[in-house]
């Protein structure tokens, strides 16, 4: 597997993990959501759990007891770009917030980063 790969199945399992926290959680472009989607279920079985494991540990450490929680009772809209520097960045976007999400791989291992923004 090829880095891009493993970041496009990255951007997924941030997808995956994190949007399960809301509401609802409705991908804007099926394409992307689709390719990212097929990127992931290439990996390994055992990246697979490896990812969903950081990630969620990530999300538990880091994003649930630093931001507002009545905003995982909004629905969102997620959206993912291309950033030169950080990959694949993943935006759930609420009623008056946005949380931008991305993977950083280095030496086989995942660091998950996020910024939270308030309209």
């Amino acid at each position: 597997m090829g880095i891009t790969s493993v970041k496009d199945a990255s951007a997924y399992t941030i997808y995956m993990m994190f949007g399960s926290y809301f509401k609802k959680a409705v991908c804007t472009s099926k394409i992307k959501e689709n390719k990212l989607k097929i990127a992931y279920k290439e990996q390994k079985r055992d990246n697979q759990i490896r990812l969903e494991e950081r990630c969620e540990n990530y999300i538990e450490q880091h994003i649930v007891p630093e931001v507002p929680a009545e905003i995982f009772d909004d629905m969102v809209e997620v959206r993912f770009s291309d950033d030169s520097e950080r990959g694949t960045i993943v935006t759930f976007t609420g009623f008056d917030w946005m949380i931008k999400m991305w993977a950083e791989e280095l030496y086989k291992y995942t660091n998950f980063h996020y910024e939270y923004i308030k309209k």
